[in-house]
């Protein structure tokens, strides 16, 4: 019999993020190409890292992503409190506005990832809630990933609609 590792159930909670700038780099494109180019992004940044001119080791890598009907767009790089006033070469400088998430624990395969992006909208959704799909949603690392990775370590945070305006 062949062990499954896909989470039989998440552990939601609903979070608030203050806002903040992202400083990295950016890739859009189709869905069918989205992990090579993500992987790629990934080993790009943590290469370049140290032109981030950061004090010290981040506490958090963060990836901000939007898909739509036939492509998706990722921003890799790192959180900082205030608009950065040099950005290096090739990397972007993204504000994300504050917002109330729906937030999930990804610890596992693909599977487990797979398993959250299914479970967690449907939790927002039993919670009376909406997902924001205008906004962007985060995947928060506690390290650059890396394609050799067997098991994924992040945390998925969805944005919601603002109650006030549901």
């Amino acid at each position: 019999m062949t062990e499954t590792h896909a989470a039989s159930s998440i552990e939601p909670r609903m979070d608030t993020r203050d806002g903040f700038w992202l400083v990295g780099l950016v890739s859009t494109g189709p869905y069918a190409d989205a992990h090579e180019r993500m992987t790629a992004l990934w080993r790009t940044i943590d290469d370049r890292q140290g032109e981030l001119a950061l004090d010290s080791e981040p506490d958090e890598w963060v990836s901000l992503c939007h898909g739509r009907e036939t492509e998706f767009s990722c921003y890799i790089g790192v959180a900082m409190p205030v608009r950065p006033t040099n950005v290096p070469d090739g990397m972007v400088a993204v504000e994300v506005l504050p917002h109330e998430y729906a937030v999930s624990p990804v610890r596992g395969t693909q599977d487990d990832v797979n398993a959250v992006y299914t479970q967690l909208p449907a939790w927002i959704e039993g919670q009376g809630r909406v997902w924001d799909r205008a906004a962007l949603w985060l995947e928060v690392y506690p390290v650059p990933y890396r394609d050799d990775q067997t098991e994924m370590h992040f945390e998925v945070w969805l944005p919601l609609v603002d109650e006030r305006e549901e």
